[in-house]
């Protein structure tokens, strides 16, 4: 993982690959880091840099080249790829770093009359490749196999004509080229993705400490918040909600699954994935309606060039469970354009209960047979010197198999069938009318469909099947201008403009359901001061400002800004704060009306006697209006701020310490109160929930959506609904559907460190990364009580991390795992009791052949992966015998907090043609 405000840095301003007009040969430039040390890039003039860059592919190297020197480069991917960097340590100036760093590789350096570094084949060996018959131009003399250190001074003709290149835009902002460093961003590589031994989409999830895996396809019927009978694997960031944390795909919305709650990550191949990138803070100011927790971004490849093939296998240790996996990547270019295509086959489980002892009921899988296949292709094509079109389309198809034994209300088993296909799609264009400003105008169209069969088994030899069938289709039209507003002494004013429209819409069943939002954005990121100004213990201080204006159609409107500050101190420390506002929209179930029965309910009948405080004589007579769904929502919304700093002390070369507080107050949140009888039995409490204001007209506007009205105080039921008798029969109203009543506030600390040193056999490298957790409170309605969700079934616990150490020497790497689950409390039974901590250990060991061991082994990478090394069994939670439907009864562990497979060995294979 890449902390932001160190090495992310360098990825928010690698400008994305281009064919030069004219040339035919494809560059790629790599700017510097404004706030990077080392010598101004349009200078020759150059001071000594600390430099501590790590043997790896070179196209790597040169990106953390950049950022520690504060150099710009330009170059031809071609040159570069299947190279490997020497390892350059220690104080230098930048032009004998990179001579260091590119030794072997053939090439010159040469720079341009804009301070850029230029790489370029080197002359003699474009001697040895040209025929005799044509002249050559001499070259300057060098040992054979060591670039060039001498920098010439190039004229304008020495660097081809480059248009202006487009630059990446990160997560937690709309401005190209700039890294939010204010906000807490871990950014997920894909060389992270082997040092976490991780080849899915969802092992990936899991692999996050900031996530909580209350939606998932590993105990998807178990112990749960929410049913998961469709397999979705959903983001959940701070446990508040997998709905509460908006998933993209290339920074573009996707379809929504589980009926319109949250999207599904599973539907997305890692193979295809460059990085992902973790926004740990409210993002509403910048991608709208969801992103209360925070946003997670899958960000596709789209700069590779040949082919890659990978193939894993993973077993379990004890049997019973194995999964496959098969990757493609074919990628291209021509004069002016390039292309990617991806293919991806997996398959795994079942995993039945009876490979494992702490379960006891029989006819369930603790995880389902899983298939997955997705296809993905972009494409590019200039358009002259400043335009650009692109289009790229994601399809995945997901079929899932499992059973479910239900011993509670039901004595039956289930057989449930799932089939899923997702399409995304986007198609838009970029163009540079004027400077460095972009205009970029886009439209993604994304659909979902989801079948659902469960078959159900009654013990008495009945048997029952229903299917239910999901469809939900979007499309979102946004444009964009983006680039530098204003020039000061302190830095260039960055800024973006924008707005879009978006159209959703859901059918369930015979349900159907839509909805249009408008919005308008704007964001500016303002240098107050630079490190030119030379003011003490203000080395850099910078503003970021957003906000966004959503219109919606069913639920109103909502304006979030966000203010965020970064104020480095020096080289080595920075702080950084953010505060924000959020909003999370109503699923479009919720806004539905339903049918439904109402009661008429005394408080002193044949149901029970309740107390009674509207009266002295026991005489009030409660309408229980309940309907599931409620057509007046308005939007959940939240208020979120985060303090932290980075750390990267001089005296300890290679240590990098970052830690965040988060705090997070979520109110008006969508909830299903109580059942009547429990507000009847504390009225005081539910006060928020009944009402004295009853006539006519306020009943007439609720029969809509009743089919009946049960009366309690006789035991009949009616259809005939007659508004003018059931207000002079009842004296109070209690309001039992979905409304805007709970509230729920989180805070807690974000800690991530990292620690390389060279040694003489290798790099050695250490590192931490958890979150504590101080609260998670929750109140159902405004009298409720509050109740501390932290260390509770379902919900986060109050510690989880990850201890990493390991060592890379030549083409091997090796990494140990220590992954840790604090301790807490299974509420789901009563009395509660304990479930004890997690710690499981994981091996991830991988060597890769470097282009001197010949064609057939050049690119080839091989990894031995062990999962749960000490084949640590889940922590015992027991199932509760009495809960209600969608609980596994007698699984006995939490899928949230762990998972049932334990030892498990994954041997991988890769290989770049």
């Amino acid at each position: 993982m890449v902390r932001t405000s160190f090495r992310a840095a360098a990825l928010s301003t690698v400008a994305s690959l281009t064919l030069l007009t004219g040339s035919g040969a494809a560059f790629a430039r790599v700017q510097s880091d404004p706030g990077a040390r080392g010598s101004d890039i349009a200078s020759t003039s150059e001071v000594a840099v600390d430099f501590d860059i790590a043997e790896q592919a070179l196209q790597t190297a040169l990106i953390e080249f950049a950022r520690q020197s504060g150099q710009s480069l330009l170059y031809s991917p071609d040159l570069v790829e299947g190279h490997t960097a020497n390892a350059v340590r220690g104080r230098m100036t930048p032009t004998l770093a990179l001579s260091r760093l590119v030794s072997g590789a053939d090439l010159d350096m040469q720079r341009s009359a804009s301070g850029a570094i230029l790489l370029r084949q080197s002359a003699a060996l474009e001697a040895r490749q040209t025929p005799a018959s044509e002249p050559t131009d001499p070259a300057p003399s060098r040992p054979e196999g060591a670039a060039s250190e001498s920098l010439i001074e190039a004229n304008a003709q020495a660097e081809p004509d480059v248009p202006s290149i487009d630059t990446i835009t990160v997560t937690g902002t709309s401005i190209r080229g700039v890294t939010p460093e204010s906000s807490p961003l871990d950014i997920y590589s894909r060389e992270d993705f082997q040092r976490l031994g991780v080849l899915t989409t969802d092992q990936l999830l899991r692999a996050i400490p900031q996530n909580i895996n209350t939606t998932s396809s590993i105990g998807g019927l178990a112990v749960s918040r929410e049913l998961n009978a469709r397999s979705v694997n959903a983001v959940d960031l701070r446990g508040l909600g997998a709905g509460s944390t908006l998933t993209l795909l290339n920074g573009r919305r996707l379809p929504l699954a589980d009926v319109g709650e949250t999207a599904d990550a599973s539907l997305i191949p890692l193979g295809a994935v460059e990085r992902v990138e973790v926004l740990t803070d409210g993002a509403s100011s910048i991608y709208g309606a969801d992103a209360v927790a925070g946003v997670v971004n899958f960000v596709l490849r789209d700069d590779f060039e040949g082919a890659e093939t990978s193939v894993s296998y993973t077993t379990r240790g004890d049997g019973g469970y194995s999964a496959g996996q098969f990757d493609q990547v074919l990628g291209t270019s021509w004069s002016g354009g390039g292309a990617i295509a991806s293919l991806s086959a997996a398959t795994s489980g079942p995993f039945l209960t009876d490979e494992v002892y702490f379960s006891n009921t029989p006819d369930t899988y603790l995880a389902p047979l899983d298939q997955r296949y997705s296809a993905f292709v972009s494409a590019r094509q200039d358009l002259g010197a400043s335009a650009e079109v692109f289009a790229d389309i994601l399809y995945s198809d997901r079929r899932t198999k499992s059973s479910t034994r239900e011993d509670g209300f039901f004595q039956a088993t289930s057989l449930s069938n799932t089939q899923t296909e997702q399409v995304v799609a986007t198609f838009g264009g970029r163009i540079q009318p004027v400077r460095d400003w972009q205009f970029e105008l886009l439209a993604t169209y994304g659909d979902y469909t989801n079948n659902l069969n469960i078959v159900r088994f009654f013990d008495d030899g009945r048997m029952r099947e229903t299917d239910g069938a999901q469809d939900f289709s979007s499309l979102e039209v946004t444009g964009k201008l983006d680039g530098t507003l204003v020039s000061l002494a302190s830095g260039e004013v960055g800024f973006a403009l924008g707005g879009g429209y978006l159209e959703q819409e859901l059918g369930f069943g015979p349900m159907r359901a839509d909805r249009a939002t408008s919005y308008a954005f704007g964001e500016l990121a303002v240098p107050l001061i630079s490190r030119d100004m030379a003011l003490p213990l203000v080395q850099r201080l910078e503003l970021n400002l957003s906000g966004r204006y959503t219109d919606t159609t069913d639920f109103g409107d909502s304006f979030d800004p966000k203010v965020g500050v970064l104020w480095a101190i020096n080289d080595e420390l920075k702080l950084r704060g953010t505060y924000g506002q959020a909003f999370r929209a109503p699923t479009l179930p919720d806004l539905i009306p339903s049918e439904t029965s109402y009661v008429i309910l005394p408080v002193s009948g044949p149901l029970g006697s309740f107390p009674d405080p509207f009266s002295n004589d026991q005489s009030t007579v409660y309408y229980v209006v309940g309907p599931i769904s409620n057509p007046d929502l308005g939007p959940e919304t939240s208020e979120a701020f985060t303090l932290g700093f980075d750390f990267a002390p001089a005296w300890m070369d290679g240590l990098t310490l970052s830690s965040s507080y988060f705090n997070i107050d979520y109110t008006d949140r969508i909830a299903q109160p109580p059942d009547a009888f429990e507000i009847a039995a504390d009225p005081e409490i539910y006060f928020d929930l009944i009402t004295d204001e009853v006539s006519p007209e306020i009943i007439a506007a609720t029969l809509p959506g009743a089919i009946g009205v049960y009366d309690a105080r006789d035991d009949t039921y009616s259809t005939t609904l007659d508004a003018d008798a059931i207000a002079a029969d009842v004296t109070h109203i209690i309001y039992n559907g979905l409304t805007n009543i709970a509230s729920q506030q989180t805070s807690g600390f974000d800690v991530s460190l990292d620690y390389s040193a060279p040694a003489s056999f290798g790099t050695w490298n250490v590192g931490a990364t958890f979150t504590y957790m101080l609260e998670n409170k929750e109140r159902i309605s405004a009298g409720a009580p509050v109740v501390e969700r932290v260390g509770t079934l379902t919900y986060p616990v109050e510690f989880r991390g990850r201890l990493n150490a390991g060592f890379q020497h030549g083409g091997w790497s090796s990494q140990l795992q220590l992954n840790y689950v604090d301790s807490y409390s299974n509420t789901s039974v009563t009395p509660a009791e304990p479930v004890d901590r997690w710690v499981t250990v994981d091996l991830i060991t991988g060597f890769s052949f470097a282009e001197r061991h010949g064609d057939l082994l050049s690119g080839l990478r091989v990894g031995l992966n062990v999962r749960n090394l000490f084949n640590e069994d889940p922590p015992f939670a027991r199932s509760n015998s009495a809960s209600t439907i969608g609980t596994d009864l007698g699984v006995n562990y939490d899928p949230t907090n762990a998972d049932p497979f334990g030892r498990l060995f994954t041997l991988s294979l890769s290989k770049e043609w």
